[in-house]
């Protein structure tokens, strides 16, 4: 059984719960200090009857944003490795009566079938990650699926939300034929830098990914409370959230 819950906040008319560790997270989210403009955009790109695909839950914020604004027609697949979040996950998800319409993914999401080694973060459990981080003290192995062999063959997806500290590239790899078969999908996505080149990559590697895909991007700028043009710099924070939309297919 789980342990009583020690932080408990309501966002947007939502419960979550979390664990003593969770406490800082939960309270910037539930006081609006923390992607609050990316919920609001994503509320907006959510329709009753989409699919949204969560990776990266953690404790679930967008998952629940988006299992309310899909309706009981719509479905959330929500991916969380983390052995120590899931939990509080399936919690949330129960606690605001979503069981119907999400299923929970105690997996990573990466290029590829089979398993990986998850790096524990300390401080902030939401930065544990399948690229190796100063954080961590612990690694564990955990299932990881290509969403292209993990979903239906037939499978079109509405709305995309990934943070996976630094590993959005291999996800993105792992899903190309889904997001190629989902002509209208919206994608929100982080960019890290440090977690990115951690990864061995770089943040213009991600763009380059994501036009390669066939996607216009912008920042979510949570400071101005606008979308604004990227061009790749990220200062003053750790890490920027990005607004894909799909543009015109690139030649060739």
């Amino acid at each position: 059984m789980m342990d009583r819950a020690a932080a408990h906040v309501t966002v947007d008319g939502l419960a979550m719960l979390g664990a003593e560790d969770h406490r800082a997270y939960l309270e910037a989210v539930g006081r609006g200090r923390r992607e609050a403009l990316m919920a609001k955009l994503l509320k907006e790109a959510v329709r009753p009857g989409y699919t949204f695909v969560d990776v990266g839950a953690f404790l679930g914020h967008f998952t629940l944003l988006a299992a309310r604004a899909a309706g009981p027609s719509g479905h959330v697949h929500a991916f969380e490795p983390d052995p120590r979040d899931h939990p509080w996950l399936v919690r949330n998800i129960e606690a605001n009566g979503f069981t119907d319409r999400v299923t929970l993914e105690p997996m990573a999401v990466s290029d590829r079938t089979g398993a990986v080694l998850l790096h524990l973060a300390q401080r902030d459990r939401s930065q544990s990650s399948i690229v190796l981080i100063q954080d961590s003290r612990d690694s564990i192995p955990v299932p990881a699926v290509a969403l292209d062999e993990h979903l239906p063959s037939d499978a079109e997806v509405s709305v995309v939300k990934i943070d996976v500290e630094g590993a959005e590239i291999r996800a993105l790899r792992g899903m190309q034929r889904i997001l190629g078969a989902s002509p209208g999908v919206a994608l929100f996505i982080e960019v890290n830098p440090s977690a990115l080149e951690a990864a061995g990559a770089s943040t213009d590697a991600l763009l380059e990914c994501l036009v390669g895909l066939g996607f216009d991007f912008q920042l979510i700028d949570e400071e101005r409370w606008t979308l604004a043009p990227f061009d790749g710099r990220v200062q003053g924070v750790n890490f920027v959230n990005l607004m894909c939309i799909k543009g015109d297919p690139l030649p060739g």
